[in-house]
C-alpha cells in the first residue's frame, strides 16, 4: 500500500481487519490482539469479519495503527451490514 507520510510516500505493508456492528452485542467492546507479539492494540465494538494481507480499498481514508511492541501495522475498516 503506498501512503503518504509527512509529505513523503512510502510503501507501507499491512493487514486489513474489516469490522461490521453486530446488532445482538451493541454494547460489547472486544480487545484486538496483535497476532505476531499478541500485545494489546485497540478496543473495537461489533464483529471482526476477514483479516487478510494487504490493503483492500473500502473506504477513501482507513485508519493505518502500528503495534507498538513488533511494529507490524494494521488497517482497520468498518462497514455497514445492511
Amino acid at each position: 500500500m503506498i501512503a503518504i507520510v509527512r509529505g513523503s510516500q512510502v510503501d507501507l505493508s499491512v493487514t486489513t481487519i474489516v469490522l461490521a456492528e453486530n446488532p445482538n452485542e451493541p454494547l460489547t467492546l472486544k480487545m484486538w490482539h496483535c497476532p505476531v507479539c499478541q500485545n494489546r492494540l485497540f478496543q473495537h465494538g461489533g464483529s471482526i469479519i476477514k483479516i487478510m494481507p494487504g490493503h483492500t480499498p473500502i473506504t477513501r481514508l482507513p485508519v493505518i495503527i502500528q503495534c507498538d511492541n513488533c511494529k507490524a501495522k494494521y488497517l482497520i475498516e468498518r462497514i455497514a451490514l445492511i
